[in-house]
């Protein structure tokens, strides 16, 4: 693989080798996709924490409205009630 970098990047890049943080390139390109994968962890982890949003029974039942159901209550179905 083929990674063109910058001029800023590459004295970047030296200046790690240098210090003795990495290595050689390789290291570098593992370290990096090492901390995407936290980056990418940790975003999902946020987004699963999320509350569930609250929502209104006129939202919840609107997809219904297009079966045209009926909701009116029956009259003649109820019971006797012994006072």
């Amino acid at each position: 693989m083929i990674i063109l970098t910058s001029p800023d990047q590459e004295l970047k890049i030296q200046e790690a080798m240098r210090s003795g943080l990495i290595q050689n390139e390789t290291e570098l390109l593992d370290l990096g996709l090492e901390s995407l994968q936290q980056q990418l962890l940790a975003k999902a982890r946020q987004s699963a924490e999320k509350p569930k949003q609250n929502i209104s029974l006129v939202e919840l039942f609107t997809p219904l409205r297009e079966f045209d159901l009926d909701f009116e209550r029956n009259s003649s179905s109820s019971r006797p009630i012994e006072l």
